[in-house]
Formats: structure tokens, sequence, C-alpha cells
């Protein structure tokens, strides 16, 4: 019974370690390049108000980020096609498609 579930254990691990499928590959590559070229942007700040020996104080702190981000400034169809390889072992079959 130990066998079998060592037999078990092992074959799930090489499976694990086993090539993707192109098809899942493609589609979880692509998935990647698509969020990599939406451009990121973000708004956070900080507002404090309160009252102490010196009287009521206040302070805001406003930050706004807006830009572009290509995942470290890689080219989306370069990235995809390096993920695909990397995960297949081979080159993609279909190309990647930016919407």
């Amino acid at each position: 019974m130990k066998r079998v579930a060592a037999a078990l254990g092992l074959l799930a691990v090489a499976a694990a370690c086993a090539p993707a499928s192109t098809e899942v590959a493609e589609r979880r590559c692509a998935e990647r390049a698509r969020a990599a070229a939406e451009p990121v942007s973000s708004i956070g700040g900080v507002a404090e108000l309160g009252y102490g020996s010196g009287g009521m104080h206040t302070d805001l702190d406003v930050s706004l980020t807006a830009g572009v981000n290509l995942g470290g400034g890689a080219d989306p169809y370069a990235a995809y096609d390096r993920c695909v390889r990397r995960a297949t072992g081979q080159g993609p079959a279909r190309p990647l498609v930016l919407e």
C-alpha cells in the first residue's frame, strides 16, 4: 500500500513538471501579456487631523501615478513568445492578439 501511495505521489510530481500543452500555455501567457500591456494607474493619499498641545493640525498628502506597464519594459509579443517556449519547449502555434 505504501508503494502504491509513493508511486502515485511520484507520478503527480512528474505530471506537474511535464511541459504544459501548447493551448494551455498560450492562453496563460496571452493573459499575462495582455495584463502587462495595460496602462497602470493609481491614486493614493493620507489625511491626518489631530489636536495636540500646539492646537489643531491637519496634513494631507495625495499622490497620483499614471503610466504604461510593459512587464518591465518588455515587448508583450516577445514576452508571450518566451513564455510559451519556456512552458512547452516550442514556439506558439497562434500569434498573440492584443485587443
